[in-house]
């Protein structure tokens, strides 16, 4: 286990950086040719290293056309002089950087995806007493209309297992997840509308989520981010019956991006590029970088959720894209 501290500063690149730079001798990128050469007059300052998060990014990618695999950790090598950043969970879950194989790397990443990918997921649902549904006020396009449909108009425990199956079964499809958020993010308006409806409005649980349904309605970014603690800790407590306050950063991060996806400030439509498990990509690259002195990416919607999060949990890190990261070291004398 490695206990020593990380050596010097280190710099993190999102994929698509190390993407960018590559490609730029096809396709004459000036900007990412550029940033390839300040990195390269950086690296004896700082440490530009890899991470699983990247790794887990070109498995992805590649899954359909694995031509340039090679060439792509060649170039991360390269750009990486090798070094890679993880987590060592003895230690609390604390950053670390080692000069390790990326190919050895980039195979055992490979071999968790599949993993993952073959688990089937289990839940335990509570018992509760069965509610009678008011199936007149229920829209049709409700998320538990055909379960509710089927049942007599009762919500009880096998609806809501069969509902949670097929939940799981396609939480990567892209048109379920984009209905499905659609209908959490209406409950607010659901639940003032409609009191005879699947969850006691009087019980413990349902206070414990307001606030999480009504942050789905706010417009003002420095509202939201005010109190941004307060609505993680409601859904928290929706989506897991507990606050997260004991959950390690990393943990937070992840249901901070989970969180997002239902801001009208920050949602973007799933599809076949944006998928819901990309939030815990997303997470794991800020968490990799959460104690860099910056952050460079070429994506928008990353670029305003880590600026977001960062200050959120006070993070030191600064975020730039490519642009800002060269008019700042431009005029630098490396």
């Amino acid at each position: 286990m490695i206990t020593k501290p990380i050596a010097k500063e280190y710099i993190y690149l999102d994929w698509n950086i190390f993407q960018n730079m590559k490609h730029s001798y096809n396709n004459d990128n000036i900007e990412a040719k550029e940033l390839e050469k300040i990195i390269f007059k950086l690296s004896k300052k700082y440490f530009f290293p890899y991470s699983g998060a990247h790794l887990e990014d070109l498995v992805v990618s590649t899954e359909k056309n694995s031509n340039f695999i090679s060439e792509d950790l060649g170039y991360l090598k390269n750009v990486s002089n090798g070094f890679l950043i993880g987590r060592i969970e003895e230690l609390n879950n604390e950053l670390r950087i080692e000069k390790f194989s990326v190919v050895k790397a980039y195979k055992q990443i490979k071999e968790n995806y599949k993993f993952e990918k073959s688990i089937k997921i289990n839940f335990n649902i509570p018992e509760f007493e069965p509610i009678k549904v008011d199936f007149s006020q229920l829209n049709k396009y409700n998320m538990f209309y055909p379960y509710l449909e089927k049942n007599d108009s009762i919500f009880d425990n096998k609806v809501l297992n069969d509902f949670m199956e097929n939940f799981i079964k396609n939480i990567n499809t892209a048109e379920f997840m984009n209905n499905y958020r659609k209908n959490v993010m209406e409950l607010n308006q659901t639940f003032k509308n409609i009191q005879n409806s699947i969850l006691d409005q009087n019980s413990i649980y349902f206070k414990n989520i307001e606030d999480f349904l009504s942050c789905m309605e706010i417009i003002n970014i420095e509202s939201f981010q005010k109190d941004f603690k307060k609505y993680l800790k409601s859904f928290f407590l929706a989506t897991e019956f507990d606050a997260g306050e004991n959950k390690p950063l990393d943990y937070k991060i992840y249901k901070s991006f989970c969180l997002l996806d239902y801001s009208p400030l920050f949602k973007e439509k799933f599809n076949k590029k944006n998928k819901p498990s990309n939030a815990r990509r997303d997470s794991n690259h800020l968490y990799f970088a959460s104690k860099a002195k910056y952050f460079i990416t070429e994506d928008k919607n990353l670029y305003e959720k880590v600026k977001f999060i960062g200050e959120v949990f006070n993070l030191k890190l600064k975020v730039l894209k490519m642009t800002e990261f060269l008019n700042k070291f431009n005029s630098v004398d490396l």
